[in-house]
């Protein structure tokens, strides 16, 4: 072949070659211009349940806005020598502010709420109740990952103390004054209370289930009216049910039925049930939640209530310390026999054969 043409031949191949490597790397260029956005890189919105966040508030007149600082001053810092009380969220301070106010703060375990803003719908709710039977939360304050609750400080303490630890010192900074027996009139006038609060939440617009009605959750003010109090809250209200939650709760020997085999969901017979085991824990001094023996054969607290109702031993399962401190002309055979009936009807097994609690009200009164 002509020197010439090889020459011109080898240019155009070089030119060829050059020309595709050039169109590759532009083409390369091209596909990695495009992948690239031509705007920043939107940051990842943080979590609102991890978020830090400060916040207070107060839902009664009576309670200026506190912040964290005051609350660390009035529970020295969160000192175990000012717990009074220990529910399944957290446990509970007694507080004194530097006015003189008295008052309980909660502080709540940290896997108590998912979030800040569910921790904060929750609380506008509960907030909102007035009743003179419903413990009032006061206001919350928020720091970081600490969540307080504000409620209102009851000198009496829980129903639990005063039937079940009358004689412990364990309290010394939940009782400022001492505690006698209480009265077959007084448990009456509890039992009523309890009644009326949780017929007052379940009647409203969107029923609320406490969920875990027991007498550490009944708080006695100093002339001894109940205050239910520790609504659940670790689960969200949900409206479309209207109810706190279809996921059932509560505590062992208290607990309905229908909820042991945790197929059911949370219904405001459940709180029935759960009250007229309370009933029943009320007038007998007895712990629901611990076996009974009876004639040599151990049973369940709500099985031994029913055989002795069964056999008419309704004032031999009274408490004995009622007999010693009460008058013997509140002790009417009549009364004590329907005191029983009424807490067993709560007691059904039954679901559907417990009354709610409007009519339940009306049978105490």
């Amino acid at each position: 072949m002509d020197p010439t043409v090889e020459a011109i031949l080898a240019c155009v191949a070089v030119v060829i070659i050059a020309a595709t490597i050039i169109s590759a790397v532009v083409l390369k260029i091209c596909k990695v211009l495009k992948r690239v956005p031509n705007h920043p890189t939107p940051t990842s919105v943080p979590n609102p349940g991890l978020t830090s966040v400060d916040e207070s508030s107060s839902f009664h007149p009576s309670l200026q806005i506190i912040s964290m600082s005051e609350i660390l001053a009035a529970t020295k810092n969160f000192s175990p020598d000012q717990i009074i009380g220990d529910s399944r969220f957290g446990f509970v301070y007694k507080a004194e502010l530097s006015n003189g106010l008295k008052l309980a703060i909660k502080k709540l375990h940290p896997d108590a709420f998912q979030g800040f803003m569910e921790f904060r719908s929750e609380l506008e709710i509960l907030g909102k109740l007035r009743h003179r039977n419903i413990a009032h939360v006061l206001g919350y304050c928020v720091s970081g990952a600490d969540r307080i609750l504000i409620f209102e400080l009851f000198e009496n303490g829980d129903l639990n103390l005063n039937l079940h630890d009358l004689w412990s010192s364990s309290e010394r900074n939940y009782m400022s004054h001492a505690r006698f027996p209480l009265s077959w009139e007084t448990r009456q006038k509890i039992v009523k209370g309890v009644a009326n609060g949780l017929a007052y939440i379940h009647g409203l617009d969107k029923p609320i289930i406490h969920r875990d009605i027991k007498s550490s959750n009944v708080l006695l003010d100093s002339d001894f009216e109940a205050r239910i109090s520790d609504f659940g809250l670790a689960r969200t209200i949900d409206y479309r049910h209207s109810h706190v939650s279809t996921q059932a709760a509560g505590t062992a020997g208290y607990l309905a039925p229908e909820y042991e085999e945790a197929i059911a969901v949370a219904t405001v017979k459940g709180d029935v049930y759960s009250f007229g085991i309370l009933m029943l824990e009320v007038a007998t001094g007895k712990r629901p939640d611990l076996p009974v023996d009876l004639n040599g054969e151990s049973m369940s607290f709500i099985e031994w209530a029913r055989d002795m109702v069964a056999q008419n031993q309704e004032r031999e399962i009274l408490d004995p310390i009622i007999w010693v401190w009460g008058r013997r002309n509140q002790l009417r055979e009549a009364n004590i026999k329907e005191y029983f009936r009424i807490a067993l009807m709560c007691a059904n097994d039954s679901l559907k054969k417990r009354p709610a609690m409007r009519d339940v009200v009306e049978l105490l009164a």
